[in-house]
């Protein structure tokens, strides 16, 4: 049921820093089809749809499932929704859901829906 899938705060900048992680060390790549060569993705490039394609499609399909299944050991009902576009910075959403986390208070176990 897609409406007890959010994640929580806590989830979230857990994914970030790892995500953070695997760009500044190299771990994240893409191929580039029309020269045949693998780019390294940089933290300040990196879009969130690209996350999408090169991290969490990569961790999930062998399981058939989502990242939240794969982090959560329950059902999260989200109490707060997050309307972001997938060709925007991936640095950037994540500033600005830890600036909304700070301004609002919000502990980590809040949940939200992305």
């Amino acid at each position: 049921d897609r409406a007890r899938k959010g994640i929580t705060l806590g989830q979230i900048r857990a994914f970030v820093r790892d995500v953070k992680q695997r760009c500044e060390s190299g771990a994240l790549s893409i191929r580039d089809g029309a020269v045949g060569r693998c780019e390294s993705l940089t933290w300040s490039r990196i879009t969130t749809q690209t996350v999408l394609n090169t991290y969490i499609k990569i961790e999930t399909k062998d399981r058939n499932c989502s990242y939240v299944e794969m982090v959560a050991s329950q059902s999260q009902l989200p109490e707060i929704y997050v309307a972001h576009d997938w060709d925007d910075s991936f640095a950037e959403f994540a500033a600005a859901i830890d600036w909304q986390a700070e301004a609002r208070l919000l502990d980590d176990s809040k949940v939200f829906f992305l």
